[in-house]
């Protein structure tokens, strides 16, 4: 492992707004002397997270690099009517504490067992859609468990590669993250000029096929006999 590479590496990833901690991360991917890696970085939202997810490789003379990094905006879902307790239970479950349990044993997950075998029952009653699931269990191993999940993503996830290129000044993380937020904004604006041009053609074509009725009636009532068999 060549310390000074991963130094220079270290300094280059601090520049896009990892902390210092980024070095000793970088030394244990790269002790294992790996083709490449990628290494994560998460920016927590109060409505969701930022993750940035660098793809770093070994160049021809054996140094590491990063290459680029793909930043996902991640927003949490509105919690659904009516299952604003059901909600608060499922916050309350560790689930990360669950999920070590398969392995070995943790202390206290045996409560979180018994309350997760009873919130699951329920969800597979009221939450066909998954959402009260994808908030909870997205970005985990129980993410495969999540229906609709695909669905879900492409709902409250975006997505966006930046290249990092020699000579080039980076894109830093908080100014990808203002460019989703950005895309994000678009998105939610288009979604809802489609929804609103939808509504307005349902009506429009309600509206037309009540004046055709009409238009019908009255030609009827109002022909005269014999006006077109001149």
């Amino acid at each position: 492992m060549n310390q000074k590479n991963i130094d220079q590496l270290a300094t280059r990833l601090e520049a896009l707004g990892c902390g210092p901690a980024i070095r000793q991360r970088l030394q244990a991917f790269a002790c294992f002397g790996p083709a490449a890696f990628e290494i994560l970085h998460t920016t927590p939202l109060t409505d969701g997270a930022c993750e940035f997810l660098i793809h770093c490789a070994k160049g021809d003379q054996g140094l590491y690099d990063a290459l680029y990094y793909t930043a996902v905006l991640k927003r949490q879902p509105s919690v659904p009517a009516g299952m604003e307790g059901l909600d608060q239970s499922l916050g309350a479950v560790n689930w990360e504490r669950l999920l070590a349990a398969r392995e070995h044993v943790v202390e206290g997950s045996d409560g979180d067992a018994v309350k997760a075998a009873e919130l699951i029952s329920q969800l597979n009653e009221v939450d066909a859609g998954g959402v009260l699931r994808f908030r909870y269990w997205a970005g985990t191993a129980l993410e495969n468990a999540v229906p609709n999940l695909a669905v879900l993503k492409s709902q409250h996830e975006l997505s966006q590669r930046f290249y990092l290129v020699p000579d080039l000044p980076p894109i830093r993380f908080d100014e990808a993250q203002r460019f989703l937020a950005s895309r994000w904004m678009e998105k939610r604006i288009n979604a809802d000029r489609k929804l609103l041009v939808k509504n307005e053609r349902a009506e429009s074509a309600n509206t037309g096929a009540k004046g055709g009725k009409l238009l019908t009636k009255r030609t009827k009532a109002n022909r005269k006999p014999g006006l077109f068999n001149r």
